[in-house]
């Protein structure tokens, strides 16, 4: 083979391999734009962002005042904002399209002697059963014990 053979043969090797760098780069922003959009689109729903909700949420009204323990304070803002839980997640009769704004759990759990769920074992099954889930599943999770998350009274003087 002659040396003019050997360099146009490393020449076009070149040209082949600077087109599949420019192919696999193109391929790499373009999904890296698809996944961002996913990400954002995704976002859109899934969390509180953006939008006026309280930070702290304190469950008591005689849901949890026990003779030992306290109401819980909920914190809002931490499950919603940092854990990205979505909205729906615990509002889950929530109708974006037709309300901005969720209603509280208490709108459709009446207390004892209402029709369906209690607003005790709604808040029970949603944030127990949540927290013990995530165990099972070796996740970080909240408490499951009843002291995790209701102080206990102070024993009267």
């Amino acid at each position: 083979m002659s040396l003019v053979a050997v360099r146009l043969m490393q020449e076009q090797d070149e040209e082949r391999n600077m087109s599949c760098k420019r192919s696999a780069w193109l391929w790499t922003i373009w999904l890296w734009t698809i996944l961002c959009v996913a990400l954002i689109w995704a976002g859109e729903g899934s969390n509180a962002s953006g939008q006026n909700m309280p930070e702290k949420i304190m469950i008591d009204k005689g849901t949890y005042n026990t003779d030992m323990y306290e109401g819980v304070q909920f914190d809002h803002g931490r499950h919603a904002m940092d854990l990205s839980i979505a909205c729906k997640v615990c509002h889950h009769e929530w109708k974006q399209n037709e309300s901005k704004v969720p209603g509280k759990c208490s709108d459709c759990h009446a207390g004892k002697g209402g029709e369906g769920i209690s607003l005790r074992d709604a808040y029970m099954n949603k944030c127990r059963g949540c927290h013990s889930n995530l165990k099972l599943e070796g996740k970080p999770a909240g408490p499951t014990r009843c002291d995790g998350c209701h102080p206990r009274k102070k024993p009267a003087k």
